[in-house]
């Protein structure tokens, strides 16, 4: 309650909107205003398509073994919409559930290998568009575990992975113990 009383201080010369009403009333903080874009300064960059960007979530996800830019991408979206709830949202876009818009953007190594499909089933509702991009992270579980997918070896495994911070991880050879980490970029609005 402390930050939204900072906030409330902050813009209390700032305009009104019915949003911030609505929040003054849910907090009990009749004075609770906030910054327009004209008094702020700040300007508001909708994305194509949408009419109103309501919200952004970040989120990662990580496949330890297996070596499937999908699951660490599937991950990332999990993270990002696990830790969110948004019920006002719904309730300020016409036509609720069907008419929200969302768009995914994912970096991830093999961006060309997931499964947008399965990516997009992660989303409870929406008109979903998912986009993947090359990114993300390629490093070292430090262990193989064929049982949880990583290829198995009949070589001796290399120990030493000082190198690993310049070394590129595909230098040559299916390194076996990789793990894929995506990160999720998700805009919500109408």
């Amino acid at each position: 309650m402390l930050g939204l009383r900072a906030a409330a201080h902050v813009f209390k010369n700032a305009k009104s909107s019915p949003a911030c009403q609505q929040l003054a009333s849910t907090t009990g903080l009749p004075y609770l205003q906030m910054a327009s874009q004209h008094t702020s300064g700040a300007k508001l960059r909708t994305p194509k398509g949408f009419n109103k960007l309501l919200a952004v979530n970040i989120g990662y996800g990580v496949d330890q073994h297996g070596q499937d830019a999908t699951e660490a991408a599937v991950r990332a979206v999990q993270n990002a919409m696990g830790s969110t709830a948004l019920p006002g949202v719904l309730s300020m876009v016409p036509g609720g559930h069907d008419k929200v818009k969302i768009k995914c953007k994912i970096g991830v190594p093999d961006s060309k290998t997931v499964d947008v499909e399965a990516v997009k089933k992660a989303f409870y509702y929406g008109h979903v568009d998912v986009k993947c991009v090359p990114g993300g992270l390629r490093t070292h579980s430090g262990i193989i575990y064929p049982k949880s997918g990583d290829p198995e070896s009949k070589d001796d495994v290399e120990a030493d992975t000082s190198g690993d911070e310049t070394d590129p991880v595909d230098s040559g050879h299916k390194a076996r113990d990789e793990m894929f980490c995506a990160v999720a970029s998700i805009r919500v609005g109408y």
